[in-house]
């Protein structure tokens, strides 16, 4: 069933709220007030609330219409009093709602509606189900609003820029805790419901590489205490402001920051800091293929997603003198449930909505005594639609408005080309490196065919006298 908090497409982890939960028990009674701008989902506010802070004392701020609505009902104002727009052919079924939760839960049915997009199979059949039992997901949706109104009724919210919170943080007494959206114009691309449903703050939305530092060394010189979320690096922050670091990849580190934390450590809250211990490099319990296997049309083809661990274990099997190669997102690929090909990925840029593009960090094939080409059988599966819904169902279960359009990787070669790619991917730059190779971004639209489709072009192929040995 449709829950609301699945439109606005990003949250605190685990972890963080579990050290916030820890930090804000140690300090309850402590501030007077507490105020979370650029508040998305009140996650935070939540956390304040079970650790003992009285509502009254919470103020709450964004810039979003999903965070207006949800802001609105938990202060006791009226929605219709945001200002935001409705289609013509949508007002009547909005203003026939019995209450504002109903209408809220409207809208909220309504964003997501437009939000699944049905441009693969996964999301046409979600869409599908979204429309067709409409009631029944806007009454979930209700049921859901009404017991959140409960637990946070007596907050404020209000329409406010973050930046002018920082203004306003004069008082020794107020605590102020941002997460700030990390991606620029992620508001925009997350709530662009077309002409449906327009709303807009007026106010400019925060920019994450332009603006964080100075932003942060504004807050430092003020009376309030800040705690900041900062990802990433803490590269030009002060090390002694660090509260929270985690680990979760090699690429993925998260921190909190306090412009005060001197005076939270007197007041005994504890720094945490978490970082993985180097992984183990290990296989999993599936026979790798042998080299005398014969691939046919009856070859079955499957993926699995893998960890960092188990997948460069294949990789260091398979690729010789390759260096350190590390990516965002493994998997195996296997033959008739042998393992046969280990893939590596960079989705962050996607996943962020920065781009529409995966980019394949690396991809290698156990060697087949009977095939040169042995990886283009790799290629050309990765490259189907239907791995690009497999990849996404893996990847995007929080994201499900990030979109996978183009298949981009990078390969150096001695020569010009690379023919394993020929008739697959196109060219779209090339560069000659001092060493003398070539740099060679290549790219494709995903091929709308399946795996079983691959093993015979791949066989077709090797019939026309490419990449058989012998």
């Amino acid at each position: 069933m449709l829950d609301f908090n699945k439109i606005f497409l990003g949250n605190t982890p685990s972890e963080q709220r579990k050290y916030l939960l820890y930090f804000f028990e140690k300090i309850v009674g402590k501030y007077d007030t507490l105020m979370v701008p650029a508040v998305g989902q009140f996650a935070i506010p939540k956390i304040a609330i079970e650790a003992g802070f009285r509502k009254s004392s919470i103020y709450t701020s964004d810039i979003s219409l999903f965070s207006t609505i949800l802001g609105y009902l938990f202060s006791g104002k009226r929605i219709d009093s945001i200002g935001f727009t409705l289609a013509d052919n949508l007002k009547g079924d909005y203003k026939s709602r019995s209450d504002d939760i109903d209408r809220a839960a409207y809208l909220f049915w309504l964003m997501k509606s437009i939000q699944i997009k049905g441009k693969n199979y996964y999301e046409q059949v979600h869409k599908d189900h979204v429309l067709k039992h409409k009631r029944r997901h806007i009454n979930h949706i209700a049921d859901e609003l009404r017991a959140y109104v409960k637990f946070y009724a007596g907050l404020r919210y209000e329409i406010k820029d973050l930046r002018q919170v920082i203004n306003e943080g004069d008082k020794d007494n107020v605590l102020v805790v941002i997460n700030p959206p990390a991606y620029s114009r992620g508001y925009e691309r997350m709530f662009d419901f077309g002409e449906a449903l327009q709303f807009d703050s007026g106010i400019d939305e925060f920019n994450w590489s332009k603006e964080y530092s100075n932003l942060y060394e504004k807050s430092k010189g003020q009376k309030a205490t800040f705690l900041w979320y900062r990802y990433q690096n803490t590269t030009g922050l002060p090390s002694e402001d660090l509260l929270f670091a985690k680990e979760y990849t090699a690429d993925r580190y998260d921190y909190w920051l306090c412009t005060k934390a001197d005076r939270l450590k007197a007041l005994g809250v504890k720094p945490l800091v978490s970082f993985k211990k180097e992984g183990v490099y290990r296989p999993i319990d599936v026979k790798i293929i042998p080299p005398d296997y014969q691939i046919t049309e009856k070859t079955k083809i499957s993926f699995k997603q893998a960890s960092e661990g188990i997948a460069l274990y294949y990789r260091d099997l398979w690729a010789h003198k390759l260096g350190s190669t590390k990516a965002e997102s493994y998997f195996l690929m296997f033959l008739d449930g042998m393992a046969f090909g280990t893939i590596g990925f960079h989705l962050q840029e996607c996943r962020s909505l920065k781009s529409d593009s995966i980019f394949e960090v690396y991809g290698f094939t156990a060697p087949l005594n009977k095939y040169l080409t042995a990886n283009r059988l790799l290629m050309l599966a990765i490259t189907t639609k239907q791995f690009r819904d497999f990849l996404y169902s893996q990847t995007c279960k929080r994201n499900r408005i990030a979109r996978m359009e183009e298949f981009k990787t990078t390969c150096l070669s001695k020569y010009r080309k690379v023919k394993l790619n020929n008739n697959l991917l196109t060219m779209r730059s090339r560069e000659k490196m001092k060493n003398g190779m070539y740099k060679i971004v290549y790219v494709t639209p995903f091929y709308d065919r399946s795996y079983s489709d691959c093993v015979g072009i791949f066989l077709k192929e090797l019939k026309n006298g490419k990449g058989r040995k012998g």
